[in-house]
């Protein structure tokens, strides 16, 4: 018995909870309290986790409780009205899924977009219903997103799909052409050529006879009109071989924490200039050289109406319908044609009561999905247009950071004279009006002048200075390599970085002519306050010696609308779209010098000398400015040096900090709104409703920029392909990342440090393993913070320690949580995915109570505590002291 106690409260003692470990002295003090018999004492950290690793119980031991008592709770939930029991898959609660599992969805993975096939639905009684979500092409690449996210990572592409803009609107506004230059043309399309598209209107030939039909019409209207021509544009035909490519990788993104862009199919044609290489020797296509892509309708059926246009055509019969002008608009007829597989969006305004269903099909999304490699290859496009071709019919589409617009159909066998004002825009189009950014002048090139912002000149007609001064005399820079950052996707801030130096007899105050700089392009929230704003407050409100650790911003320029002298967006002068307003963005330009990035420091004391740099301006920012910064990542910590060499750290992008208060629980953020980089996310916000962004979020990221460097830099300039270990924190839904990061702090902490690159070795027990213990404690906090409301909700629960048991009753025991066969078979492995029953009963936290949000939702009255400091776990001057340097800050 005495031994059995002992082996108890051994285990009990090297919980990692317990012992204030930092280091191998505290070792050896810590394992100086068991006897003498104790055998394998461990001598440094490493060992000790490797001790734990070895003993289940020890590493797992708050977990046990939380694992057998999951089902108790649930069933506790139940009884009271507070949670609903789920049916399993297919019987009845699933049924209505069942209608998504075959269908291929544009989705917005934790800020990313992507093609995904929906494969199956799954469930299970703790868990509820999930999709699970794959790419097409790759089987193996697959992840898992609740019933209750799905719909709203669908709609982030199509709710802010607008439709109905007119063809006449869209080339006149869009595409910058004047109609009336055609309007006494009258065109009639080559019987032939009609009848040879007829033929071949659902087979791969289609393509080829759509492009002879467009090659003949601007033939035509050649002959009668001088057309502008810019770049000698041309459409050509790519379908009949599609082949399928998986590996994605813009050679200017450096988003290496984001999950890679998924497998696609190259596009049914192009427009391209006239001997422009279109695709690489492999046929993957080159989108920094195309302008425009086409994508057909691939279902191979027609509808009763097309078949018949089909069968007049053959029969030389010519269309009844009347023509239309070029120069009048008609309204689209409200027919629909043809059946295919169906994305259905469902789509809801605040103030209305019914919800309106938009629909794309298949092909219509890989036409979303060539727009997003067009906007992130190379990062000098405003927008992108593209053209979707139905069997007889074609719609016009635009795109840009904000949203996506849709023009009516266009039946262009029977309106001749609209398919030609289409045809000759479509080949006289200048840059500008293909969407490439006209504050560029790009370089001459023997090719296409685009493929690259290289040697290209950013001229800003106006701006303003870094204390506010407006300037209106033109200031020009030159880029003089490729984007250093270019964002992938579509709707959002797009943000692109641009390397420039000032150009050869170009002025401008608090500038150098062999310096380095960058410019920053970046569509931000029209509603948020500006970026240069922020930055000039706070460098106004920092004492002078904290200054150079906050972005030096030059100069900036915000474009917000169309003027004499600046181009915004041609969707402004579209009016009366159908479809839901899109929130609105404007465009900021931000000039500073070029920082380095935190990889490229040259050893492990220039990296702490950085890190804590960036901590301590964070908090003299926070005290001084009570301004929030919310989106710390690997990318925003950066640095430069000083005359003798010496790196010091500097805080970037403050595009998405707000302005806050210092005093505890006085915030004027909204709960719900999430702000972040997902990856060094703080695990609170990883929630479906996360509660307001605050001080100590902020503290967490940067122990995930921390283990996120460890695991990758090489502190050589190099760092280490993505360790699949973080994988797990931005994919799945919310509950799974946030499970992700816990297991870092508990059971899979062993994993992690035994990845951690030699040059971060010594860091382990000198920063890591310290960060680690001052984020676990406040888990334990939280977790004690729910136990407690529960038990309040039920009084047959009581809370011991780190237990929650049921007051034995007749007939009914309760052993704790766990017994000696459940720790032996008790299992870490595939706990993030889910994918099966027992793997979500086995998980490590009641997915009810996960956290503090969840715990809301089943209305558990939970005990009061200062949500800033989470009841004094997470401090500046706790995590100060984790990193064994001073929390002093000079603010004189």
């Amino acid at each position: 018995m005495q031994q059995g106690a002992a082996k108890f409260n051994r285990r009990r003692d090297v919980y990692p909870s317990d012992p204030q470990i930092r280091g191998d002295v505290e070792m050896a003090t810590f394992w100086s309290k068991f006897d003498n018999s104790q055998s394998q004492k461990p001598a440094t950290a490493i060992d000790y986790m490797l001790h734990m690793s070895n003993h289940s119980f020890a590493s797992q031991n708050t977990m046990m409780f939380e694992l057998d008592k999951a089902e108790l709770e649930k069933r506790i939930l139940i009884e009271k009205g507070l949670a609903q029991p789920r049916q399993s898959h297919p019987h009845t609660s699933d049924a209505p899924l069942l209608q998504w599992v075959g269908k291929t969805l544009v989705v917005n993975r934790n800020s990313v977009t992507k093609q995904c096939l929906v494969a199956d639905v799954v469930s299970s009684a703790m868990r509820g219903s999930h999709f699970v979500l794959q790419d097409p092409q790759n089987e193996t690449d697959s992840f898992e997103v609740p019933n209750d996210q799905f719909e709203e990572m669908v709609m982030h592409i199509m709710s802010d799909l607008q439709e109905g803009v007119s063809i006449q609107d869209f080339v006149q506004h869009i595409w910058g052409f004047d109609s009336t230059l055609l309007q006494s043309q009258q065109v009639n399309l080559s019987r032939v050529l009609e009848k040879d598209y007829a033929r071949c209107v659902t087979g791969p030939g289609r393509c080829k006879a759509f492009c002879d039909l467009v090659e003949d019409a601007h033939n035509q209207v050649s002959q009668h009109v001088q057309l502008p021509k810019h770049h000698s544009l041309k459409l050509v035909p790519l379908m009949g071989s599609t082949p399928t490519f998986s590996d994605y990788n813009s050679q200017n993104s450096d988003d290496s924490y984001q999950s890679s862009a998924p497998s696609y199919q190259r596009p049914d044609a192009i427009v391209i200039s006239e001997g422009v290489q279109h695709s690489d020797s492999s046929g993957r296509p080159l989108f920094k050289n195309i302008a425009l892509c086409v994508v057909f309708k691939k279902d191979g059926t027609l509808s009763e109406e097309h078949q018949e246009e089909a069968d007049r055509i053959l029969s030389n019969q010519r269309s009844s319908e009347p023509t239309v002008s070029m120069g009048t608009k008609r309204k689209s007829d409200g027919r629909t044609t043809g059946q295919n597989k169906r994305a259905k969006v469902m789509t809801q305004k605040s103030d209305e009561s019914q919800a309106t269903e938009k629909e794309l099909t298949r092909d219509e999304l890989q036409l979303v999905d060539h727009t997003m490699r067009s906007l992130s290859d190379v990062g000098n496009r405003r927008f992108v247009t593209g053209i979707f071709v139905k069997d007889f019919s074609m719609t016009l589409w635009y795109f840009d950071r904000i949203g996506a617009i849709k023009s009516e159909e266009l039946h262009f066998l029977r309106e001749p004279n609209l398919f030609v004002l289409v045809v000759a825009t479509l080949f006289s189009c200048d840059a500008e009006h293909l969407g490439y950014e006209p504050l560029l002048q790009h370089a001459d090139r023997a090719d296409w002048p685009f493929s690259s912002v290289k040697d290209s000149t950013l001229t800003l007609p106006f701006y303003s200075t870094s204390d506010s001064q407006k300037v209106e005399t033109p200031v020009t820079f030159d880029v003089v390599d490729d984007a250093l950052h270019v964002q992938y996707g579509l709707i959002g801030r797009g943000t692109v970085v641009l390397p420039v130096r000032l150009s050869p007899g170009s002025a401008c105050v608090d500038f150098k002519a062999d310096n380095s700089y960058v410019a920053k392009f970046s569509w931000q929230v029209h509603t948020r306050v500006a970026e240069d704003t922020l930055i000039r407050r706070i460098r106004r409100a920092v004492p002078p010696r904290w200054r150079h650790h906050i972005t030096d911003l030059k100069l900036s320029l915000t474009i917000d609308h169309a003027c004499k002298k600046l181009a915004f967006l041609p969707r402004e002068y579209l009016k009366n779209l159908n479809g839901p307003a899109p929130e609105i963005r404007v465009l900021r330009i931000l000039v500073s010098p070029r920082y380095r990035r935190l990889q490229d420091v040259h050893s492990l004391k220039e990296f702490k000398k950085v890190f804590v740099d960036t901590v301590r301006v964070h908090r003299v920012v926070f005290l001084k400015a009570d301004i929030l910064h919310r989106d710390l990542s690997i990318g925003n910590l950066m640095f430069r040096r000083d005359k003798n060499m010496r790196p010091y750290g500097t805080l970037n992008d403050w595009d998405l900090s707000e302005e806050v208060s210092s005093d505890p629980g006085d915030h004027d953020a909204i709960p719900g709104h999430r702000m972040g980089t997902v990856a060094f996310m703080a695990m609170e916000l990883l929630a479906d409703n996360p509660p307001i962004h605050v001080y100590r979020h902020d503290l967490e990221s940067f122990f995930w920029i921390l283990v996120w460097a460890a695991l990758h830099f090489n502190l050589n300039g190099d760092q280490r392909p993505v360790n699949p270990l973080v994988y797990s924190w931005t994919e799945g839904s919310w509950d799974t990342m946030a499970s992700a990061k816990r297991e870092v702090l508990g059971p899979k902490f062993l994993d992690y440090i035994s990845a951690i690159t030699p040059a971060f070795r010594l860091l382990i027990n000198e920063w890591i393993w310290p960060l680690r213990k001052l984020f676990f404690d406040y888990e334990d906090a939280r977790r004690t913070r729910e136990r407690r409301a529960l038990r309040d909700l039920d009084p047959s629960l009581r809370v011991t320690g780190n237990k929650v048991e049921e007051r034995k009753t007749d007939g009914d025991e309760y052993d704790g949580g766990f017994t000696d066969d459940e720790d032996d078979d008790f299992s870490s492995e595939d706990e993030v995915s889910g994918t099966r029953e027992d793997q979500a009963r086995k998980s490590r936290t009641p997915k009810d109570l996960n956290s503090l949000q969840n715990a809301g939702k089943l209305k558990l009255d939970l005990p009061p505590w200062n949500q800033d400091t989470a009841d004094g776990t997470v401090t500046y001057e706790k995590f100060m002291e984790a990193l064994g340097v001073s929390s002093e800050l000079k603010l004189n």
